[in-house]
């Protein structure tokens, strides 16, 4: 089973983004509001002798609920012909640098329990859409603008997950495995 950790937003915040979601045409292929979530770690291929001892390495983790805003749009790759636009967090806040350092914590407990994980510099984020490559650069901005009213929104993060993505014909669907809550006695 695939698997990757991350963080859920709350069914409010899911609803708003959803509001943003306009027909951009069939360039824009909008991720499912219901599946949007931010990813700390993507694990990939697991089998239950693995999903064990992550869930064991995950159990330690030490942080206390913070607080993170969003502030504006982006999209990857950043040169060249756009492939992903996502909404991006406030990284001047205290809420930022806790999830920095979350995403610090579980890295350093899973590589020392050997799990192999993406070199990847990581950048939080929202995936909200995958743009194709008919997708017209020049749009980028009515995109930007749809979802300039979340600037400064904020949302709690009490938890974090460890996901199972199944591949389906139609798209991804993921199943929360188990649940790490934020401990405010750290």
């Amino acid at each position: 089973m695939r698997l990757f950790i991350a963080i859920d937003l709350p069914a409010e915040i899911k609803a708003t983004i959803e509001t943003k979601m306009q027909n951009f045409g069939p360039h824009v292929r909008w991720t499912n509001p219901a599946q949007i979530h931010l990813t700390l770690h993507f694990l990939g291929e697991a089998n239950s002798e693995k999903v064990e001892n992550i869930i064991e390495a995950l159990q330690k983790v030490k942080c206390e609920p913070f607080t993170l805003s969003f502030l504006s749009t982006g999209r990857f790759p950043l040169q060249g012909a756009p492939e992903i636009f996502w909404l991006n967090f406030d990284d001047t806040s205290l809420g930022y640098v806790a999830l920095r350092e979350l995403q610090s914590q579980i890295d350093t407990l899973l590589r020392k329990r050997h799990i192999h994980l993406d070199n990847r510099r990581y950048i939080p984020h929202l995936t909200m859409a995958r743009l194709t490559p008919q997708f017209k650069p020049k749009m980028l901005q009515f995109l930007k603008e749809a979802f300039l009213a979340l600037d400064g929104t904020s949302f709690p993060v009490n938890a974090f997950h460890l996901y199972k993505s199944e591949l389906t014909e139609k798209r991804p669907v993921h199943t929360v495995l188990h649940s790490f809550p934020l401990n405010p006695n750290v």
